[in-house]
């Protein structure tokens, strides 16, 4: 990923040893994750009038990164994780 194509200043890598605990990297992870994903979602919804968004993939169960992408998309109040294809009844 370039963090810099979305306006992001990260650094090209991150150096996962520096990190003494596991939770500390797991969380560094999610934030740059949820801000990349937050820079591309406005790319694309630009000033659409979206309320709500599916999140469907890997992270649909990830309750950290549901919340952590709630919090700063503000565009987007409602999120619904998902799996496809969603059952019609």
């Amino acid at each position: 990923m370039k963090p810099a194509d979305y306006g992001l200043e990260k650094a090209e890598s991150t150096d996962w040893s520096s990190f003494s605990e596991f939770t500390e990297a797991y969380y560094t992870f999610l934030h740059e994750l949820t801000d990349i994903q937050v820079a591309s979602t406005q790319l694309v919804l630009k000033e659409a009038p979206v309320s709500r968004l599916f999140v469907d993939g890997g992270f649909n169960a990830n309750f950290i990164f549901l919340e952590m992408l709630r919090k700063k998309n503000s565009l987007i109040w409602r999120l619904f994780p998902v799996t496809f294809p969603m059952d019609p009844h």
